[in-house]
């Protein structure tokens, strides 16, 4: 199963969560370092990912975390964006993670490994 972590709307079409403890992962859904974004609205349910299309650890360059709103995916379908540093799994780990949405920039997002 996937993990679902509700981010709170700050303004400005920014979404953000911060000190949250990711608990109750086990095997392959806790060591698996990929992760995306679904935004529910009155339309439905999207999900975000890359706006590159890799499958690869971040590479430094800020265009790793530019998102894009993406249609018929499967569950891990080109586009995924991986955590870095890589770490030994999800759980137990507090994390602040950001989604950014806001027209002046980039369609991008952060998350920090506390």
């Amino acid at each position: 199963s996937q993990k679902e972590i509700e981010l709170d709307y700050q303004g400005l079409g920014v979404w953000a969560i911060s000190n949250y403890t990711v608990t109750g992962l086990t095997d392959s859904d806790n060591s698996d370092d990929r992760y995306k974004f679904r935004m529910e609205s009155s339309d439905g349910e999207t999900e975000w990912r890359a706006a590159i299309n890799n499958d690869s650890k971040p590479t430094g360059n800020d265009e790793y975390y530019y998102m894009a709103e993406k249609t018929n995916v499967e569950q891990w379908t080109n586009n995924e964006v991986w955590k870095s540093p890589a770490t030994d799994g999800w759980s137990d780990k507090a994390y602040d993670v950001t989604f950014s949405l806001n027209t002046q920039g980039e369609y991008t997002h952060n998350l920090v490994i506390k």
